[in-house]
Parts: structure tokens; sequence; C-alpha cells
């Protein structure tokens, strides 16, 4: 079954450092070493992945988006060409 990081119980935004995962949009997977990120949307094969629940995914979702929305406004209103 191909995954998403972002739908995973074993994956947090909160335990990735800031910029990671505000600017690149990746997390921390619980199994995972403390200094190695995963992208949220990327889709893969993994065989721990345990879906989290609906709530928690929405709020990932809505953050994420959040974010790049934010992150577009800001390159839009520095663009000088």
């Amino acid at each position: 079954m191909t995954v998403q990081c972002i739908a995973c119980q074993h994956f947090s935004y909160q335990n990735a450092p800031r910029q990671i995962a505000s600017d690149g949009g990746y997390g921390h997977c619980a199994f995972d070493p403390a200094c190695r990120f995963s992208s949220a949307i990327y889709e893969h094969h993994c065989p721990k992945f345990k879906a989290a629940d609906k709530e928690t995914v929405d709020k990932r979702h809505a953050w994420r988006d959040e974010r790049q929305a934010k992150f577009a406004r800001e390159v839009l209103k520095n663009d000088h060409s």
C-alpha cells in the first residue's frame, strides 16, 4: 500500500525543527533517528504506517496548506522582476 506520512500516527510536524516543518513540509517519524526528517506528502511504501485519526490528518493538511499559502505570498511580495 502506498502511503503519505502526513496520514500516519508516527509522523509529527511538532518534533521537527520549525524551519524544516513550516518551510519545507517535512516532519519527523517516531521510528527514525532524531536527525532524519520525512516529506509529509511523498508517496511511498512503509510497513510501519498506522493511520492517524481523521481530525489529526485534517489539521495537518490545513496547517500545511496555510504554510504553503504564506510562503507563496512572501515570494510574490518580494518578486521585483
